[in-house]
C-alpha cells in the first residue's frame, strides 16, 4: 500500500478535527459578573466567573468567586462543588429556557453532527486514496465533504456567540475551534 499525498493529508485533517472537537471552541477571559439585590434592598450579591470556555458540548465556568455581601463570602446555591472553583455543565443534557439558549444548543449539536459526518467521509476518502481505489467521481465526494465540514465548523465555532452568554467582542476562538478551522482549510480531496 503506497502512501499518497491525499491520504496522508486526509489522515492529518482527521486528527486535527478529532482533537479540535475535544477542545474549547471559544474562550472568554473577561469576568462574567452576575448581581442580584438582597430581598431587603441592601448591597447586591455578586457571583463572578472568569476564564469561561465553550466546548462543543460542555461549558466550563472557571475560577468561581463566591457570593459577596459587605465584603464577606456567603454560602450560595450556585457555588461549584469542586475545590478549584470551576463548574462545568453539559449543554446537551441541560434543559434550556430562552430562545437564544435553544438556538445555541441546537447549533452545538448540529455542528458536532456535521463535523463528524465530514470526518467519516474524509475517512472513506483516505482509505480510497491509500488503496488507490479513488472513484471516478472523486470531485463529488470532495464536494459533499466540503459542504459537511463548512456547515459543521461554522456552527461549532459560532454557537457560543448565539446562546446569549457572550457579548460582542468578548469571546475569542479557542484552540479547539482553531484546529477545526485549520482542518477545514487543509481538507482537500
Amino acid at each position: 500500500m503506497a502512501l499518497s499525498h491525499a491520504g496522508v493529508l486526509g489522515a492529518f485533517v482527521i486528527l486535527l478535527m478529532a482533537i479540535g472537537l475535544a477542545g474549547p471552541m471559544v474562550t472568554q477571559a473577561k469576568n462574567d459578573l452576575k448581581t442580584a439585590t438582597q430581598a431587603d434592598g441592601s448591597t447586591p450579591i455578586v457571583n463572578q466567573y472568569q476564564d469561561t470556555t465553550y466546548g462543543i458540548r460542555d461549558i466550563t465556568f472557571g475560577k468561581f468567586t463566591y457570593a459577596m455581601h459587605n465584603g464577606t463570602a456567603l454560602p450560595t446555591p450556585f457555588a461549584p462543588p469542586s475545590s478549584n472553583g470551576a463548574m462545568t455543565i453539559n449543554l446537551w443534557d441541560t434543559d434550556v429556557s430562552t430562545d437564544d439558549q435553544k438556538k445555541g444548543k441546537a447549533m452545538s449539536e448540529a455542528g458536532f453532527a456535521f463535523v463528524f459526518m465530514g470526518m467519516l467521509i474524509t475517512i472513506a476518502f483516505v482509505v480510497a486514496a491509500f488503496t488507490q481505489m479513488i472513484p471516478v467521481d472523486a470531485w463529488m465526494i470532495g464536494l459533499v465533504m466540503f459542504v459537511f465540514n463548512l456547515i459543521g465548523v461554522s456552527l461549532a465555532v459560532d454557537y457560543p456567540f448565539q446562546i446569549g452568554m457572550i457579548a460582542d467582542g468578548e469571546g475569542t476562538i479557542g484552540w479547539g475551534g482553531a484546529l477545526l478551522i485549520v482542518g477545514f482549510i487543509l481538507n482537500r480531496p
